[in-house]
């Protein structure tokens, strides 16, 4: 199995289900990101940016 790099370099497409994950961790990076300044400021605006976050992961998720 060759890598997204490797196939985009030799004109394929990339595998979706990769983006997929990829997008998710980045969700999720987002998610702990928020939770982390809502701990450091206990300003309940990353709150609700940690939520839109898990929201974002669910939708990809779903895209599954």
């Amino acid at each position: 199995m060759t890598d997204n790099a490797e196939q985009s370099s030799q004109g394929q497409t990339s595998d979706k289900g990769l983006l997929l994950v990829a997008q998710a961790c980045n969700a999720l990076d987002f998610v702990l990101s928020a939770t982390s300044n809502y701990l450091d400021s206990r300003d309940p605006l990353f709150v609700r940016l940690a939520g839109q976050g898990v929201a974002l992961a669910d939708s990809t998720e779903q895209s599954f």
